[in-house]
């Protein structure tokens, strides 16, 4: 209820400018009218001052986060529908180590193509897109890590390691096979090269991993006898 203290009133019935109103609004038995001094609740500390509806948004919105962080970590999964490629071009290869390399999609397909006499190269494709290709080059003799490197656009922040037999970054890797010759290329050396082009797939020690293995692989194929 609302009183108005005595004043003067008008000939339109009204308060004369300056005319007080106090309020006797009460929220209840033992309540301090509207306005009064009293401390406010403190949201760290009193939960039970929060309205109704601020609790109930709060709880929603944390169950939002919870469940964005489940459906994120379970994306690239979900939306993988074809099987990782174990085999590169005849080199077998663990498809545990591709997989980070290659983006969701429906297919993939993988392709060996030879541009020159002395390069082998296996294109992998998801959705008609280059994802990653491994690659098999035979350069001459003196030609350093570096050099090789240099030839592969994916390798441009990549640093030599293991006594400059192999250099990789996070979307790409160079190496050395180590005990391997061809009678068609007298006097060269082959490497072997991965490039990542699938998009948000950058990982420095998956791809060390990588052409690790698959170097290996290389040197136990017919590519070295």
């Amino acid at each position: 209820m609302i009183d108005l203290v005595d004043q003067p009133v008008g000939p339109n019935g009204r308060l004369p400018l300056g005319g007080q109103v106090t309020s006797n609004l009460l929220s209840g038995p033992g309540s301090c009218p509207l306005g009064a001094d009293r401390p406010a609740p403190d949201p760290a500390t009193d939960w039970e001052a929060f309205p109704l509806m601020a609790r109930r948004l709060a709880q929603a919105s944390t169950m939002l986060v919870v469940f964005g962080v489940l459906v994120g970590c379970s994306t690239s999964d979900e939306q993988r529908e074809y099987n990782v490629p174990a085999v590169l071009c005849n080199v077998p290869v663990d498809p545990d180590l591709v997989s980070p390399f290659l983006p969701p999609g429906k297919t993939v397909s993988v392709r060996k193509k030879t541009p020159v006499p002395s390069r082998t190269r296996c294109q992998m494709d998801v959705d008609g897109k280059w994802a990653l290709i491994a690659s098999q080059e035979w350069w001459t003799e003196g030609s350093s890590i570096s050099e090789v490197a240099d030839a592969h656009p994916e390798l441009e922040s990549a640093q030599p390691t293991d006594g400059n037999a192999l250099l990789h970054s996070g979307t790409g890797a160079v190496a050395r096979v180590g005990s391997c010759a061809n009678a068609d290329l007298p006097e060269h050396v082959l490497y072997t090269a991965i490039q990542v082009y699938a998009s948000e797939r950058e990982d420095a020690s998956a791809m060390k991993k990588l052409i690790t293995a698959y170097t290996n692989e290389v040197e136990r194929s017919s590519a070295c006898r």
